[in-house]
């Protein structure tokens, strides 16, 4: 018996427009009031009506975060699934590798579709991607954009030597300070 062979095409990506994380400098901004989850949701259902694929055809979500910045953040992938309306009995991944976790996740979904790995011939799509907000990375909630004594808060309350050297966040954080 020949073994069948898998093939992987990226295809319709969409992604959400950039927006200021304040507005005027003072003000939340576009974004401030989504999650990464909801804006991830809004990507998929995006790409997926971009490509016309019928979401009973996913059979699986891969999905990276570069931080967990919201109570909703654990399980990133499962809400991003669920936000685009993609039936609850499809598999979610998150994948977690800083900056580069929405490539990361594209590698690991092509290892799974290449090793036949969770494959399903009655839904043979994966819905791959990354979403983060930098909006949205608090500890302190509704407090985005908000005064703290003589301050707006952008990042929130960030100690910077606690980050792994040469992220972008610290490397930003520090130039500021």
């Amino acid at each position: 018996m020949a073994k069948e062979k898998s093939i992987v095409i990226l295809d319709g990506g969409r992604r959400l427009p950039r927006a200021d994380i304040l507005h005027n400098n003072r003000e939340p901004g576009l974004f401030a009031r989504f999650s990464t989850t909801q804006l991830g949701g809004m990507a998929v259902k995006a790409t997926l009506k971009h490509t016309a694929i019928d979401p009973k055809l996913i059979g699986h979500v891969v999905m990276g975060m570069a931080a967990h910045s919201h109570r909703d953040s654990i399980y990133g992938a499962q809400g991003m699934r669920w936000r685009a309306g993609l039936p609850d009995d499809v598999p979610s991944l998150t994948v977690a590798r800083i900056c580069g976790s929405g490539t990361e996740a594209i590698c690991v979904a092509a290892e799974m579709i290449l090793a036949g790995l969770r494959h399903d011939k009655e839904r043979p799509f994966y819905v791959v991607g990354g979403s983060e907000s930098m909006q949205y990375p608090f500890c302190l909630y509704n407090y985005r954009g908000r005064m703290v004594g003589n301050a707006v808060q952008k990042y929130g309350p960030i100690d910077t030597k606690a980050l792994p050297a040469g992220t972008a966040l610290q490397d930003a954080l520090l130039m500021c300070l």
